[in-house]
């Protein structure tokens, strides 16, 4: 059975960490997107850009850190 480089694990979980940070803000930039949407058809956006600016300093955060440990 062949063992696997150390680094190579590490290689791995990064691509995971980056491919999750890529959908996460895919996900903010929706939302924020439909909040929009709303406030320009005359709608209230309700609590999406309260909800929004949450999860952007959160994923903020999480992309400093990845950047850190690449």
């Amino acid at each position: 059975m062949q063992q696997r480089c150390p680094s190579v694990c590490r290689c791995g979980q990064r691509r995971r960490k980056l491919a999750y940070a890529g959908c996460a803000v895919d996900a903010v930039e929706a939302m924020e997107l439909r909040a929009l949407a709303a406030q320009v058809a005359g709608q209230s956006p309700g609590i999406a850009p309260s909800i929004g600016k949450v999860l952007g300093s959160e994923l903020r955060q999480n992309l400093t850190e990845l950047a850190v440990e690449i």
